[in-house]
């Protein structure tokens, strides 16, 4: 989950409004957000109320992924990064891997990624990858 004292109910209107932004630039409504997203229409609702709250990152990449953004991007705008200087997940899909397979290994899901660009995943590939898998399947 993502909770973070520092962000202040000014950080939570500049993510409002880059959702709204982004949501009305790909000639969105909150419902289709809602189902791009896998998240609940509430969910989407709130954010671009502004509304602070302890979002499970599920909720943040499923917003991401609805909005075309990075994986990370709600994270981002939170921390102060403007989101229009973001390429959009539709031009470099902000990922230098892809899943190649997602299976039950025993308990434990196992999430096989290729590199895209020729070069192995590095920390950051592999921590999206995680949230990825998580988000995906349950945190």
């Amino acid at each position: 989950m993502t909770s973070d004292p520092t962000r202040t109910d000014a950080t939570w209107q500049t993510l409002a409004d880059a959702v709204r932004h982004r949501r009305l630039e790909l000639g969105l409504t909150q419902q289709q957000v809602s189902e791009r997203g896998a998240v609940s229409l509430p969910s989407v609702q709130n954010v671009e109320r502004g509304l602070p709250h302890t979002y499970r990152d599920r909720t943040l990449i499923g917003l991401a992924r609805a909005l075309d953004w990075p994986l990370d991007a709600v994270d981002r705008i939170l921390a102060g990064e403007d989101a229009s200087l973001f390429p959009t997940a539709a031009s470099t899909d902000n990922q230098r891997w892809e899943p190649s397979d997602v299976n039950l290994d025993g308990d434990r899901w196992k999430l096989s990624i290729h590199p895209v660009d020729g070069q192995p995943p590095d920390a950051e590939a592999l921590r999206l990858a995680r949230r990825f898998l998580d988000a995906a399947f349950g945190d």
